[in-house]
C-alpha cells in the first residue's frame, strides 16, 4: 500500500462543528457518492434509493444549490471593456502543476494570447516546489514578461517572486490560497478559498438531493494541493446546514498513489464503512480512472462517484451515468481571466478581481463533444465576449 492513511470522520449534526471528529488516515485523492435513498433530484442522473430521506433534511433548498450550479452561464463574468491600446510582443510562460489538466489549461491560454500578439511557453514540472522554483527562475532569464502557474504557494516561490520583482516580470496564479497584491509581482490570481468552497457546496449538495437528504460520503483529499481544503470544508459544511443527519469521512491520498493503489485504497476505505454510499473526488482526472472497475470487483455497485475537475474519462463516465456529477476545471475561465488582468495592467487600466464560472455537469447536461476535452467554455461564446472587451472582435 502507498502512502499511510488517514481517515476524518465528520458526523453532521445540527449545532455540531463543521470540522467534526477527525481520526487520521492516509489515501489518494477519490470522492465518491454512495447513495441508497430515494429519487428526489430534478436533474440526478441515476439515483436509486431507498425507502426516502430525513426529515430534518432541506432538500429544497440543496435543490436551489444544484440547479444553479448546473445551469450554464451566457455571460462572462468581466464586462469592463479596456480603453486603452494594449501592448503586444509579450512573453508569457506557463508552468505546469505535475496534473494532466494543469498542462492541458495552459494550452487554453493560448488563442487569446495570439488574439493579443503574445507569445506563450509552456514548461512541464511535477509540481515539486524544488522544480517549480528552479522553473519560474528560467523563465525570467528567458525573457518571459509574465510567468503563470496553478496552486500557488507563494512562500514557497519567495526566491524566484523577488527576482521577478526586480526584473519587472508579472505572476499570476489560480487555485492559490495566497492573496495577490496589485502593486507587486505577484499581482492576480483567481479560484481562491471562495471559489472552492462553492465547489464543495455544489457537491454536498448534489449528494444531498440525490440521496433525498440521507446520505454517508467519502470525500477523497489530495493533501498535496492545500486549495482543496476549501472544497473539503464546503463539502461538508453543507452536509452538516442541508442535511444534519447525513455523515462524510475523509480519505487523504497522497500524489505518489496516482495512476497507481488510488482505487485499491479507497475501496479498502469503503470496506471499512460499508453505510457509506457516495464518493467525492477532489480531483477527478487523477482518482477516478480505474476506480468505477475496482467497485465493481469489490462488489461495491451501489456507491455512487462525484468529483471535481475531469478528463475524457471522466466525461465518457458522467454521460453513461457511472460518475454522479462532476464541477469541471474552469481552465477556460482561469485562462481569459489572466489574459484579461496583463491586457489590463500592461494597458495601464485597473485590474479588476474575478472569480471563474461554476458548472456542475451530470449525464443530463454535459455536451456532446467530449473527445480530448478536459473542460468547456462555461459561457460557450466566451472567447468572442473576451475579445469584444479587448477591441480585438
Amino acid at each position: 500500500m502507498s502512502g499511510t492513511i488517514r481517515l476524518r470522520r465528520q458526523a453532521m449534526r445540527r449545532g455540531a462543528s463543521r470540522s467534526g471528529t477527525t481520526v487520521v488516515f492516509a489515501v489518494t485523492v477519490a470522492a465518491m457518492a454512495l447513495a441508497g435513498c430515494g429519487d428526489t433530484d430534478n436533474g440526478s442522473s441515476g439515483s436509486s434509493g431507498s425507502s426516502g430521506g430525513s426529515s430534518s433534511a432541506d432538500v429544497a433548498a440543496a435543490q436551489k444549490i444544484v440547479d444553479a450550479a448546473q445551469t450554464r452561464p451566457t455571460t462572462i463574468i468581466q464586462t469592463v471593456p479596456i480603453t486603452e491600446p494594449i501592448p503586444t510582443d509579450k512573453k508569457l510562460v506557463f508552468l505546469s502543476c505535475g496534473v494532466e489538466t494543469c498542462e492541458q489549461t495552459g494550452e487554453l491560454l493560448r488563442p487569446g494570447a495570439e488574439a493579443l500578439g503574445w507569445s506563450l511557453d509552456i514548461v512541464t514540472t511535477d509540481g515539486t516546489p524544488e522544480q517549480v522554483s528552479s522553473a519560474f527562475s528560467s523563465a525570467i532569464r528567458s525573457g518571459a514578461d509574465a510567468v503563470i502557474y496553478p496552486t500557488a504557494d507563494i512562500a514557497q516561490l519567495a526566491a524566484p517572486l523577488k527576482e521577478a520583482e526586480e526584473k519587472g516580470v508579472l505572476f499570476a496564479t489560480v487555485a492559490s490560497l495566497d492573496e495577490p497584491d496589485p502593486n507587486s509581482a505577484y499581482f492576480f490570481a483567481m479560484g481562491g478559498p471562495d471559489y472552492f468552497g462553492k465547489v464543495g457546496e455544489a457537491l454536498g449538495a448534489k449528494v444531498v438531493v440525490d440521496s433525498g437528504g440521507s446520505a454517508s460520503a467519502l470525500y477523497v483529499d489530495l493533501p498535496q494541493f492545500a486549495i482543496l481544503t476549501p472544497m473539503n470544508d464546503g463539502f461538508t459544511s453543507t452536509l452538516e446546514e442541508q442535511c444534519p443527519d447525513c455523515t462524510s469521512e475523509t480519505l487523504d491520498i497522497q500524489a505518489s498513489s496516482l495512476g497507481k493503489d488510488a482505487p485499491d485504497l479507497i475501496v479498502s476505505a469503503l470496506r471499512r464503512s460499508p453505510d457509506t454510499k457516495y464518493v467525492v473526488l477532489s480531483e477527478a482526472s487523477a482518482m477516478e480512472p480505474g476506480l468505477p472497475a475496482a467497485l465493481n470487483a469489490a462488489g461495491l455497485n451501489d456507491v455512487k462517484i462525484l468529483g471535481q475537475s475531469g478528463s475524457e474519462q471522466v466525461y465518457t463516465d458522467v454521460q453513461s451515468g457511472v460518475v454522479l456529477a462532476t464541477v469541471q476545471p474552469e481552465g477556460y475561465s482561469y485562462s481569459f481571466g489572466i489574459l484579461d488582468a496583463l491586457a489590463r495592467k500592461w494597458s495601464g487600466q485597473e485590474v479588476i478581481p474575478i472569480e471563474p464560472n461554476l458548472l456542475l455537469l451530470t449525464k443530463d447536461n454535459i455536451p456532446d463533444d467530449i473527445e480530448g476535452r478536459i473542460a468547456w467554455p462555461a459561457v460557450e461564446d466566451m472567447e468572442a465576449q473576451y475579445l469584444k472587451l479587448w477591441g480585438k472582435s
